[in-house]
């Protein structure tokens, strides 16, 4: 019997992006070698993309392609305001090879161009549960420098120590997210996915990073609602009761550790302050009595004013919403937002199946994302969500039933 072994183009392209992470981590101990791996990265990925899209195959339909068609404009406005304007900026630039924030992840939209024939959600979920179990080894690896906390926390030790952990981290989100589509993949994927969920919340707690800590459990109660209301098989009484002892069990060991290991947390918790607040203090200040800033922004070579730097001038700021204003303005801020929520709209409201419902709640999770962290990134994770924005977009998927979702992903007698 003969063995078909089938690689969808979007499998290229996420390789390419896992190249790339490899190569952003590299480049902290060796920028020529961290300049290879992610400019091989990004040759990959753009030639897996270029030569599936397909020109005259535009994503999207009646109004929505219409807005799309203009935010693709806009997006080729930020990228070509340096050139036009001349103010690149070599070193410091939108399009440096390195930053997954800045330029790269402005082409990450263009996936859509693919068109849904050749967005394999197996490929999708596969990937996913391969970057959770990367994420798992990398802890195994550096299991002593991430759970060891000293009493008190030098403040540089203490940033290195968030590079390092940030690592892992962004492999465990991925698989993570695999809790919202627990109904789907199998029990040793779901094991895995838990796994990833635990981690993705342990990690956090333990270094303090709150607004890490409220994803996940936002992630949580979104995987509890459509176990609960969307799943139809089991009782919903023994399902809530199960959640109930689980939840129980999980303030029993914060309560036993709140004094060790999450002491740092409660800590932070009590301040009630915005570790952020002078970065966004200045961004404000940057942007003070600058309408036209606000409106169109600076371009992906943007910056603001921030003396926390040597240079005195950043291009990226953590909070997602006001990096995409620097970028693009409100202008990119209202395409941004409006694609994720008349999306989710659509995939909640306007389904008969819990896939899509899923991917609504995924896309709801990067809306709320866009406060504490979430800035867009030339990554698997803002990859899947194009790929979702489109899938909840399509009333063909939307009106599948959940076995026909199941026919449909998995039916095909090949190893892909």
């Amino acid at each position: 019997m003969e063995l078909k072994i089938k690689i969808y183009p979007i499998e290229v392209i996420i390789i390419g992006l896992l190249i790339h992470s490899i190569g952003e981590f590299i480049f902290f101990s060796s920028k020529p070698l961290g300049y290879t791996i992610c400019g091989f990265s990004i040759i990959i990925t753009l030639i897996a993309g270029i030569i599936q899209i397909r020109p005259h195959t535009i994503p999207f339909k009646g109004l929505i392609r219409l807005l799309f068609q203009l935010y693709i404009i806009w997006i080729l406005i930020i990228l070509l305001r340096p050139l036009i304007f001349s103010s690149l900026i070599p070193l410091r630039s939108g399009f440096s090879p390195i930053s997954s924030y800045l330029g790269l992840s402005y082409l990450i939209p263009f996936i859509t161009f693919l068109g849904l024939p050749n967005l394999s959600l197996k490929s999708i979920l596969k990937f996913s549960i391969f970057y959770g179990l990367i994420g798992i080894v990398l802890v195994l690896i550096n299991y002593h420098t991430i759970f060891s906390i000293p009493p008190i926390w030098d403040f540089d030790k203490y940033q290195m120590h968030l590079v390092l952990i940030s690592f892992p981290l962004t492999f465990l989100l991925s698989g993570s997210c695999l809790i919202l589509f627990f109904f789907i993949i199998k029990s040793s994927y779901k094991i895995l996915a838990f796994l990833c969920i635990f981690l993705s919340i342990l990690i956090p707690l333990i270094a303090g990073r709150r607004g890490a800590v409220i994803m996940i459990i936002i992630l949580i109660f979104f995987s509890i609602y459509l176990y609960i209301f969307q799943v139809k098989r089991g009782s919903k009484i023994l399902k809530i009761l199960l959640i109930l002892l689980a939840i129980s069990a999980a303030g029993t060991i914060f309560y036993v550790y709140s004094d060790s290991a999450f002491s740092l947390f409660l800590s932070r918790m009590e301040e009630g302050t915005n570790s952020r607040a002078g970065i966004e203090k200045y961004f404000f200040d940057s942007f003070k009595d600058k309408p036209w800033d606000w409106l169109i922004g600076r371009g992906i070579n943007g910056t603001y004013h921030s003396p926390y730097i040597e240079m005195q001038n950043r291009n990226v700021i953590e909070t997602g919403y006001l990096q995409l204003i620097l970028s693009g303005g409100v202008i990119n801020l209202f395409f941004f937002l409006f694609f994720l929520t008349y999306s989710a709209i659509l995939g909640f409201f306007r389904s008969n199946n819990v896939l899509c419902k899923a991917m609504s709640f995924y896309l709801l999770y990067h809306i709320i994302y866009l406060y504490p962290y979430g800035l867009p990134s030339f990554s698997l994770e803002y990859l899947i969500v194009w790929i979702f924005i489109l899938y909840c977009n399509s009333r063909e998927w939307r009106e599948k039933s959940d076995d026909e979702i199941k026919l449909a992903i998995f039916a095909k007698n090949v190893i892909e």
